[in-house]
């Protein structure tokens, strides 16, 4: 799941419960630096410890853009609109990736996809 999220140089901050961390959650936020404008961006990682065997995550990615959502949207290959949050434009794309599209007050667009993957029991 990392591999999505953490598709560009970066640094991270985390935190768990170092006495007993088979039983707390564990965050991780990493900011990301994408050579494609200096664009940063930034991921926040979540997991879950499920017992011995595995965790349940999610990931958040947030990408901040100077194109306006509708030219974002055009550029989603595969995608099709599932809905709206408001303003926001919600596109799931080729990948089954949900990706919400947030409209900047200065015309440009924020970028936030969510990835969960459950434990496989």
């Amino acid at each position: 799941m990392t591999d999505l999220a953490l598709d560009a140089p970066y640094n991270a901050q985390s935190g768990w419960n170092i006495a007993d961390p088979t039983h707390h959650v564990f965050q991780s936020v990493a900011g990301l630096k994408y050579d494609v404008g200096g664009a940063s961006a930034l991921a926040a990682m979540i997991a879950s410890p499920q017992g011995a065997e595995g965790c349940d995550g999610t990931v958040v990615q947030i990408y901040p853009v100077t194109p306006p959502c509708d030219q974002v949207r055009a550029s989603i290959n595969g995608g099709h609109d599932i809905g709206t949050l408001k303003d926001v434009k919600v596109v799931v794309d080729a990948k089954n990736l949900r990706v919400f599209l947030v409209p900047e007050q200065n015309g440009g667009c924020v970028i936030v996809t969510v990835i969960a993957q459950f434990q496989q029991k």
